[in-house]
């Protein structure tokens, strides 16, 4: 009877071990899967914000700081012999980079939600002349155009296109009634020929605010909004923005 209730516990204990190894096979198989979606929507996030001209490790670099030795891991590794004698299991290092491909995308995620990603007129913008080398309206020669000149009516709300203060508010010359708005990581948008400013400068700003009025203000010949994108005080052609941010909701998506 003894040696039947040691064979017993011994069954027993195998049946449990296969159980557990069958538990932990399964953890690990929906781990990999939150993973490699994770993955791709960083893949995703990272080449929309990279299409319009601002380095997203820049804003990692920017982000709070943590440290530490670096230690290379080989994801290849993973499922490779003798793998447990160097890390204490499979799954504990899944985990670690679930939790990593998350936070890697919950940063850019936040990002975009810092970049001038909004449409700065209500409605799908029309551009009447769009950015780069063109003929000036007034001399007919060739000259670099800054920004996107878009069609709206007199009157029409200028809106903020993300979150960010007002560095300027003004009349500013062939801008006429001008607004800036500082978004941080050295971007900025301008908002040119207003008929009204809105805004004062120190103000903060919410994506959608209302700045002024579309008008024709400064060196114009009628009403309509020039709205300028720029990084560390260059000029990018703003349409990259807008395409971008046109194309957010479904790199989001998760499937």
């Amino acid at each position: 009877l003894p040696r039947r209730s040691a064979r017993d516990a011994e069954t027993g204990l195998i049946r449990l071990e296969a159980r557990l190894d069958g538990l932990g096979a399964a953890q690990g198989a929906r781990l990999a899967q939150v993973v490699e979606r994770a993955g791709d929507t960083v893949r995703r996030l990272r080449g929309l914000i990279g299409r319009t001209g601002f380095d997203p490790d820049r804003f990692d670099r920017a982000a709070a700081g943590t440290g530490g030795p670096l230690v290379p891991l080989d994801a290849a590794a993973l499922d490779g012999p003798g793998y447990e004698t160097r890390f204490e299991t499979r799954f504990d290092t899944r985990l670690a980079l679930a939790r990593r491909a998350l936070d890697d995308g919950a940063r850019l995620h936040q990002l975009a939600a810092t970049l001038p990603l909004g449409r700065p007129i209500r409605g799908q913008p029309v551009v009447s002349s769009p950015f780069g080398t063109r003929l000036d309206p007034f001399t007919r020669g060739l000259a670099l155009h800054t920004g996107l000149d878009l069609k709206a009516e007199y009157g029409e709300p200028a809106r903020a296109t993300a979150p960010g203060r007002v560095s300027a508010a003004e009349f500013a010359g062939g801008y006429g009634n001008m607004v800036e708005i500082d978004h941080g990581h050295g971007v900025v948008t301008r908002f040119g020929h207003l008929a009204r400013i809105a805004v004062r400068p120190g103000q903060r700003v919410a994506a959608g605010d209302v700045l002024g009025m579309v008008g024709s203000t400064g060196r114009s010949t009628g009403a309509h909004l020039h709205y300028e994108t720029r990084i560390d005080g260059d000029p990018v052609d703003p349409q990259r923005f807008l395409e971008a941010g046109a194309d957010l909701p479904a790199a989001l998506q998760t499937d």
